[in-house]
């Protein structure tokens, strides 16, 4: 989903989404898209071999509105 359709989405401005965009990467310590799902992904990986998956299903987008977006 592109800038434009998450604003559409949100009713706000495209220019806002960017904003929004660049504060969460800058919070987090990355610098691009590629960069934020390599270390959730890596987060995953650590979560599992540790075994905090709890052994449940993969959370859906449609049940975490969060994840719908990707940053």
């Amino acid at each position: 989903m592109g800038t434009v359709e998450i604003a559409r989405d949100m009713g706000v401005m495209p220019a806002t989404v960017i904003t929004f965009r660049k504060r969460a990467y800058a919070k987090l310590g990355v610098g691009s898209r590629g960069e934020l799902f390599a270390r959730c992904f890596q987060m995953l990986l650590t979560a599992e071999g540790r075994g905090l998956s709890g052994g449940q299903a993969p959370v859906r987008a449609s049940r975490a509105p969060a994840l719908r977006y990707a940053v």
